[in-house]
């Protein structure tokens, strides 16, 4: 049997935004930087989340696991312009799962219909970001053929102080 056919995955819609949100919760679940908070994350992902699901924005699109008592997994993708190439390129914002439901191939089934969804686009490639801290995640996506592009760096800023006259 077909792991398709092992987890339902479809296309998300307007009610399912309750149980996405529910799920994304715990993506945060993991050592943040210094500089970041868990609800700072969970509020920048709820906002994807609510385009993706809703539809709200062209080349914006989720897509959800249906589990026997509701949603195991859901993944939102966005359109954007590689830096390099400047042709479209699909990206996945989030990719949650449902604790329970782990190990069961649901990922791996959302991220398939991320990458279908992506050609059917016209998308050559497939992007996605993930926390230098989030192992787990970091070993599925590597899992999958995901592999390291570039390393985003952070230094968070002092505004100068008053000025001080050397003696």
């Amino acid at each position: 049997m077909s792991e398709a056919a092992v987890v339902p995955v479809r296309r998300g819609r307007r009610e399912d935004e309750p149980q996405v949100l529910a799920l994304a919760d715990q993506l945060a679940a993991f050592p943040v930087p210094a500089w970041r908070t868990a609800r700072e994350i969970q509020r920048a992902d709820d906002a994807v989340i609510g385009e993706a699901v809703r539809g709200d924005a062209p080349g914006t699109v989720a897509f959800v696991a249906e589990g026997t008592h509701g949603l195991d997994g859901a993944v939102c993708l966005t359109t954007k312009l590689d830096y390099f190439s400047r042709e479209p390129v699909a990206h996945i914002e989030v990719l949650a799962v449902d604790p329970g439901a782990r190990g069961r191939g649901v990922a791996r089934a959302l991220i398939r219909a991320a990458e279908e969804w992506a050609l059917a686009q016209g998308s050559r490639r497939i992007s996605l970001n993930v926390w230098l801290q989030n192992e787990r995640a970091r070993g599925l996506y590597e899992h999958l053929g995901y592999r390291p592009e570039t390393m985003h760096y952070l230094k968070e800023l002092q505004a100068p102080g008053p000025a001080r006259s050397v003696p």
